[in-house]
C-alpha cells in the first residue's frame, strides 16, 4: 500500500466520508465531484485498502470498547424513543442503522431489467439507452440504472479488449507468415 493509500485509509476511518478522504489526500483541484467520487469508490473497492480500513475500525472499536451488541441497544431505545413521540423518520432511521450494522441492509438486490443482447459496441449503446429509458419511467432506480450501466461498461470494455486482441493475433500471424 502507498503512503497516500494509507492517508487516504486513516482520513476515511477519521470522517466515515470516502469522497472526503480522497480531496483530503490527493490533489483533485481539478477533478469535478463525480470524478472524485468515483475515484473515492476505486479504493475502497480496492481489497488491500478495505483490508486496511476494516483494520483500523477494528482497532478504534477495541480502543473504545463498542460493540455491535451495544450499538444496537442504543439504536432500539432511539427507535423506541422516537416511536413513543411519533417520530416516524427518526424511528425508520434507526431501524435501517441496525439493519445495515448486522449487514442486512445495502446488500444490493437481483434488478430484472430488459435489454437488448449486446453482441458489439453497437448492442452496448443500445443496451444503454434501454437502460436509460427504463430509469426514466421509473421501473428502475438511478442507483439501480448505474449499477448496471456499470455491468454493461465492463462488458464493453471486455468485448473491446478481446477484439484487440484477435486483431492483434491476426496482425502477427500475418507478419510472420
Amino acid at each position: 500500500m502507498t503512503p497516500k493509500q494509507e492517508a487516504f485509509c486513516l482520513v476515511y476511518v477519521e470522517t466515515g466520508n470516502a469522497s472526503e478522504a480522497y480531496r483530503r489526500v490527493y490533489d483533485c483541484a481539478a477533478s469535478s465531484a463525480a470524478t472524485i467520487n468515483r475515484k473515492a469508490k476505486e479504493l475502497l473497492d480496492n481489497g488491500k485498502i478495505a483490508a486496511r480500513i476494516a483494520a483500523l475500525q477494528a482497532g478504534h472499536r477495541m480502543r473504545h470498547d463498542v460493540t455491535i451488541d451495544d450499538l444496537t441497544r442504543e439504536l432500539e431505545a432511539d427507535r423506541e424513543m422516537a416511536r413513543r413521540n411519533e417520530h416516524a423518520s427518526a424511528a425508520i432511521s434507526a431501524t435501517m442503522s441496525i439493519a445495515r450494522i448486522h449487514g442486512l441492509a445495502d446488500r444490493g438486490r437481483p434488478v430484472a431489467v430488459d435489454l437488448p443482447p449486446i453482441e458489439d459496441t453497437g448492442g452496448a449503446l443500445g443496451a444503454l439507452a434501454a437502460l436509460i429509458e427504463q430509469v426514466a419511467v421509473g421501473k428502475l432506480t438511478t442507483e439501480e440504472g448505474k449499477s448496471v450501466a456499470g455491468l454493461i461498461e465492463t462488458y464493453r470494455r471486455t468485448m473491446e479488449t478481446a477484439e484487440l486482441e484477435r486483431r492483434l493475433l491476426a496482425l502477427e500471424t500475418s507478419r510472420n507468415a
